[in-house]
């Protein structure tokens, strides 16, 4: 007989965000990416030999009505998102949302491989690895 599997946190979010373009990626890697996403949704499942989850979020309001069109934000966790076993529980820290930080990025900042003119991720050109200078847990 197999043992058990661990414990795994599954998260999910949804929300009304102004037709963004979003990328995400999770301990450095492309998690997921969209772009006129009215309403952005997703899901995950994190076992404990994944911590701790470092979670970075670039999104550029794509509406045209929108105050910000066209400006960038990264969205992160403070620090990176602890998960360990107590007993047969898994405990998550550093998830709520006073624990994320969202930065304006630079005026004229755009990110790798999106084309601003056809409002799309070029699939050829977006990093599958999140790189080193955009990644505010590098080297933590």
């Amino acid at each position: 007989m197999a043992p058990a599997s661990p414990p795994a946190l599954y998260y999910g979010y949804e929300g009304e965000v102004g037709d963004p373009a979003f990328i995400e990626y999770t301990n450095g890697k492309y998690t997921a990416a969209a772009e006129y996403a009215s309403i952005l949704s997703g899901v995950a499942a994190i076992a404990p030999a994944d911590a701790p989850l470092k979670i970075v979020i670039y999104a550029s309001w794509r509406a045209r009505w929108h105050p910000l069109y066209g400006r960038w934000v990264r969205i992160y966790p403070k620090d990176p998102i602890a998960l360990r076993m107590e007993g047969d529980r898994l405990v998550c820290e550093g998830y709520r949302p006073a624990d994320w930080v969202v930065e304006m990025m630079p005026e004229g900042f755009n990110f790798p491989g999106f084309d601003p003119q056809r409002e799309r991720f070029d699939d050829f050109k977006t990093p599958y690895k999140l790189p080193v200078e955009l990644d505010p847990h590098a080297g933590r």
